[in-house]
């Protein structure tokens, strides 16, 4: 049970044991009403109707200059110089493909757990996808897996950010500097997710988004490709983006303009676009709680106090806070030293026996969005560690939080 609680008591029986009968059995009920606009997706304001409304009312679907406007607000978010929309996740990831000039006889190595659209579109191109293992801890693609797959014809390695978990970027982009091929990262698990204080879509060669209406960037359907490479923004827009041929500067793709290279129209609808800008101008904010209170309160803390039989797999993941460099990373983006920019609600779960993240540094963080003025839920169990492991204080922290939900995140 918490032993400091400072909100309203959820319509649960906190008191209730391990041992009592299932709800499913008779039992008594853990949460007895729920809102059902917690579980709709995706989030759909007046905002976002009228951007629509006002593209079907100007008849300009088939246009290009609302799409142009969201790929420079995208670029400013990601970080990338060069964006261009697409109609689906799977267009921009064939487009990825032949803007690194994949190509009939190539390999292009691909982790195994993933959707069919990280791999197969280069077989449209004549391309050969090569399947990597994953790892058992972030059933991401396996940087040794990659070295063991690669023949004389592989020209590529496209990655997955699996359930917005982050590749080991590092040893990968190593990989690939070493035997010189590119790196295509498959960001529609990942928008918005950082790697070592780097914006995910900003460290490969390329990146492509779904935003199709499931992910957490949902713009109705659509797609986004990300790059610094003006090469390859440039043979993606030559591939299938006819209309846009204007933009081309390059010498061996100006004298092809007309058709497409590819034989397909990649042009997004622009009510999606349109959509996607009142998307990313709230999309910070919708995932803040997501991004900075990960469950780490500051990083250095957290891998200074890990178990010393996994510390060097969480340093691996996230980076080693032994490193100057690194510490500063850490320094300027844990959720400690940033608390009093947060400007929400915030709910906090905290076991008082959590040797890696304390409860010292949760309080702090507490302290600082409350003197913003901001309503703060804090729990703070006296008999629980990292994770809860018991049954009446999961009952109870999931109650409070949907009511926490209910009462500050719905309007």
């Amino acid at each position: 049970m918490p032993a400091t609680t400072t909100q309203p008591k959820p319509s649960t029986s906190a008191s209730a044991s391990s041992s009592s009968q299932l709800a499913i059995l008779g039992g008594p009920k853990t949460v007895e009403s729920f809102d059902a606009d917690l579980f709709k997706w995706p989030i759909v304001t007046e905002e976002d109707e009228k951007a629509v409304i006002d593209v079907l009312r100007a008849g300009t679907m088939s246009q290009t200059n609302i799409s142009k406007q969201f790929e420079g607000e995208w670029g400013q978010f990601i970080g990338t110089k060069f964006n261009l929309c697409h109609p689906n996740g799977t267009a921009s990831l064939l487009g990825a493909f032949f803007g690194v000039g994949l190509g009939r006889g190539d390999e292009l190595i691909s982790p195994s757990l993933t959707y069919w659209a990280t791999a197969m579109p280069c077989m449209a191109l004549g391309a050969t996808p090569v399947f990597a293992d994953i790892e058992k801890d972030s059933i991401c693609i396996d940087p040794a897996d990659i070295e063991r797959r690669i023949t004389k014809r592989t020209k590529a390695i496209v990655v997955v950010h699996y359930s917005g978990h982050p590749c080991d970027m590092d040893a990968i982009m190593a990989i690939a500097k070493k035997r010189n091929l590119k790196v295509i990262e498959d960001v529609s698990h990942a928008h918005g997710a950082r790697y070592k204080g780097k914006m995910t879509g900003n460290i490969g060669d390329v990146a492509c988004f779904s935003m199709m209406a499931s992910k957490s960037f949902p713009i109705g359907e659509g797609g986004m490709l990300s790059t610094n490479d003006r090469t390859i923004y440039e043979r993606a827009l030559a591939f299938g983006h006819y209309e846009r041929m204007g933009e081309l500067t390059l010498p061996d793709l100006r004298p092809l303009a007309g058709a497409p290279l590819g034989g397909v129209k990649h042009r997004i609808n622009q009510t999606a676009s349109a959509m996607g800008r009142v998307q990313l101008k709230h999309y910070p904010q919708r995932i803040k709680a997501g991004v900075d209170i990960v469950g780490i309160s500051h990083f250095g803390t957290f891998l200074n106090n890990t178990e010393s039989y996994r510390r060097d797999l969480r340093r691996a993941e996230y980076g080693d806070e032994r490193d100057a460099k690194m510490k500063k990373v850490f320094d300027r983006i844990s959720p400690l030293n940033n608390a009093s920019k947060i400007t929400s609600p915030l709910f906090v779960a905290q076991g008082r026996n959590d040797p890696r993240v304390p409860y010292t540094e949760a309080e702090q963080i507490v302290k600082a969005v409350r003197g913003n003025g901001q309503p703060v839920w804090y729990l703070l169990y006296a008999d629980e560690g990292h994770g809860f492991q018991k049954k009446a204080n999961a009952d109870y922290y999931g109650a409070a939080a949907i009511l926490f939900w209910q009462r500050n995140l719905l309007d």
